[in-house]
């Protein structure tokens, strides 16, 4: 059952923040509570989080953050991921390098930028706890990168199971991986070693008959489960 949740027209992007609608139409203007909150904004790139939205510019020259009812601007950041610990990761392309730089923002202080990496190959990204976990371009190697010292920690070459599809999450300390549209791969998080290689799904059929392979695209994690769901088959 569907019912009208506002009147606006034209909507490019939305996300319920504080349990109202937070909207930007396609003129690149955003309404909070109907009332617009500021222009030039992305509709299709807005971050929520519980106490600030992320507002990433049309234009992309600018990054606003919609923070106790107030607009501010901060440096440019093509994309803002987690929050954790009191800070958030975002990240921006350099396009002369095919490479991204990466910001912590204290997110207590105004969003300051505290931290900053330079040129990490990036394609995808998680975060769990001070660790990013990413793979590059070509979709063969997978990366764990350590937000406190800077440095790498491991990094793993799948390129023998396929592509990587995408990274699911972590669950019980293991990284899972959905590799090459048929399996799925789970990672130790501190060694970067593999400890699961699930290539079949254990029971399942359907009115056609049984499926053979795993697809994860559409994988997410349920971290009170403890369990992966959603796979699209």
């Amino acid at each position: 059952m569907f019912h009208l949740l506002d009147n606006q027209a034209n909507i490019a992007g939305f996300k319920i923040f504080n349990n109202t609608i937070l909207i930007c139409d396609k003129n690149n203007i955003a309404y909070y509570n109907d009332v617009p909150i500021t222009n030039d904004v992305d509709g299709t790139r807005i971050f929520c989080h519980s106490n600030f939205v992320f507002l990433p510019s049309y234009s992309g020259n600018k990054t606003y953050l919609f923070f106790n009812n107030q607009v501010k601007e901060i440096p440019f950041v093509l994309w803002l991921h987690t929050i954790e610990k009191n800070n958030v990761v975002g990240y921006d392309y350099i396009p002369t390098r095919k490479a991204f730089k990466i910001f912590i923002y204290d997110s207590l202080n105004s969003f300051v930028i505290t931290r900053l990496f330079k040129e990490l190959p990036i394609w995808d990204l998680i975060r769990k706890n001070d660790f990013i976990y990413f793979f590059e371009k070509r979709k063969i190697t997978l990366f764990s990168f350590s937000l406190l010292t800077g440095e790498y920690e491991w990094e793993v070459d799948l390129g023998a199971y396929g592509e990587i599809d995408k990274i699911i999450g972590v669950c019980n300390d293991i990284l899972w991986i959905g590799v090459g549209s048929k399996m799925l791969i789970g990672i130790d998080i501190k060694y970067g070693k593999i400890i699961h290689i699930i290539d079949k799904p254990s029971h399942f059929a359907y009115q056609s008959g049984a499926f053979n392979y795993f697809r994860g695209h559409d994988g997410q994690i349920d971290e009170k489960a403890k369990k992966i769901v959603g796979f699209e088959l």
